[in-house]
């Protein structure tokens, strides 16, 4: 019997769990009854990769474990990448960080990933892993189809 394969997300924060518009609609406007920093809509999306686990690529490192969690993430955290050290060197890039993770952390053949990012500083390597949210409005119904995609995951609703 084969192990059952490992659905990982690379998630990058600012501009996928928050964007530029729903800041502007939930600060400025006032719109949204949302508090804190992450659009719920955007968490609601990322609880449909049901399964899959998340590895924080982001800036907020161990800082946004428990605030996605409190704004509805049921997807487990797993892990996070420190790589705000490595980007003292220039040829340092996300991309870097999350190879230098999946050498680390995955080191058995029995996962899928995929990354959630508004840049674009992934290896050549990562192309076809890598969804690119626009940060302007943040993680969207069609980044998840994609990464269902990437990480082989099919609705058998239908």
């Amino acid at each position: 019997m084969e192990p059952k394969i490992k659905h990982i997300i690379f998630l990058d924060v600012d501009g996928v769990c928050n964007s530029e518009d729903w800041y502007y609609r939930s600060r400025v406007l006032k719109e949204t009854q949302d508090k804190g920093d992450f659009d719920f809509h955007a968490i609601e999306l990322l609880n449909q990769l049901e399964g899959c686990e998340i590895v924080i690529s982001s800036s907020w490192g161990n800082m946004a474990d428990s605030p996605l969690k409190a704004h509805g993430l049921k997807l487990p955290i797993i892990g996070h990448i420190d790589h705000t050290p490595y980007y003292s060197a220039n040829w340092i890039c996300r991309g870097n960080c999350i190879e230098k993770y999946i050498e680390e952390n995955l080191q058995l053949n029995n996962y899928e990933y995929v990354i959630f990012d508004d840049d674009t500083d992934m290896l050549l390597s990562q192309v076809d892993n890598f969804v690119h949210v626009d940060s302007k409005v943040g993680l969207q119904q069609s980044d998840i189809d994609k990464a269902r995609k990437i990480l082989q995951l099919y609705d058998n609703s239908n």
